[in-house]
């Protein structure tokens, strides 16, 4: 008689899909969401493997159109994708690799033609597609614009130059997530840009605790249950790194304070809504996450605003 298996829950080395759940990550979807829509710009930065792609595309966004009762129109998530063949020479070299991102869902109102151009591409196709929403712009893995082809300045720079103008349309939100050992390149370039970069949202790896409720959680996809002595043994077994000594030769040791494996997540969120004032509230959420699995202290906030109202009342004592 044949067995019926369970569908493994664990998905592997890659990030989650917005049509996945994702655990674990309530608190950094709350205040990435709110800090982006109180700020309009914010870079998003991390280690390599902490799970910033799985936080955009399984929370942040889904966030978003709940936040704010789908007032935001969020185009596909821009990542540069460049290769050998489409690297032609040329000042709009990053800006064409954008419209290329932003057209993969079919051309926004018609061909593009020769836009080479972020702010002609938004104000001929975008704003037609938004239809009066505001527009929400995200980059994943925006390194690339300073990793691929080395020397082209003039092109980094143009590249910077377009964001700037795109971005002085205060109708347009973006966000930038970035490995944060390309930051210092990033912030430099952005200097050009109306913020300057100055919100930033540093997303960390997981804590113990919550990396043991990320694998549980995702194990109860599947109908499994770890016990507990076998799943803090699983932790500690990915805690285990490779630490390249001063010889060039790597040796394994246990990272006591944090766990950077990275890839075992899904979840579910449910959100918050605008409260009839305009504001943006917070209210209870529910968030599940099966994604990056490390250990260590919850992510700060550089900066931590709270929304605005449009509307302000200044009462007799002048507050």
């Amino acid at each position: 008689m044949p067995v019926t298996v369970a569908q493994n829950p664990f998905i592997g080395p890659r990030p989650i899909s917005k049509d996945e759940p994702i655990f674990g990550r309530d608190e950094e979807i709350n205040r990435l969401t709110h800090l982006l829509l109180a700020e309009r710009i914010v870079l998003l930065y991390s280690p390599s493997g902490a799970g910033k792609s799985s936080l955009i595309h399984a929370g942040l966004l889904r966030s978003l159109t709940e936040e704010t009762e789908d007032d935001f129109y969020l185009p596909p998530t821009i990542g540069l994708s460049i290769t050998a063949s489409s690297a032609a020479p040329g000042p709009s070299l990053f800006s064409e690799a954008v419209i290329r991102s932003l057209e993969r869902a079919g051309p926004a109102n018609g061909s593009t033609g020769k836009i080479d151009s972020i702010e002609e591409y938004l104000r001929s196709h975008l704003k037609k597609s938004a239809n009066g929403r505001c527009i929400c712009l995200v980059f994943d893995q925006f390194e690339e614009c300073v990793t691929f082809l080395p020397g082209q300045e003039a092109a980094k720079s143009a590249f910077f130059l377009d964001l700037a103008r795109t971005l002085a349309d205060p109708n347009v939100w973006a966000l930038f997530a970035v490995r944060e050992d390309f930051l210092a390149p990033i912030i430099d370039l952005g200097r050009v840009l109306p913020t300057r970069f100055k919100q930033a949202f540093r997303l960390d790896f997981l804590s113990k605790s919550r990396a043991q409720e990320v694998i549980q959680k995702t194990a109860h996809l599947g109908h499994y249950e770890f016990a507990a002595a076998a799943l803090e043994q699983l932790v500690n077994d990915l805690a285990i790194v490779n630490v390249q000594g001063v010889d060039g030769t790597f040796s394994s040791s246990l990272c006591t304070s944090r766990l950077p494996a990275d890839t075992l997540s899904k979840g579910y969120r449910k959100g918050q809504r605008r409260s009839k004032s305009g504001i943006w509230s917070v209210r209870q959420t529910e968030v599940r996450d099966r994604k990056a699995v490390s250990m260590t202290r919850s992510p700060p906030i550089t900066k931590m605003s709270s929304p605005k109202s449009p509307k302000t009342t200044r009462h007799a004592n002048g507050t």
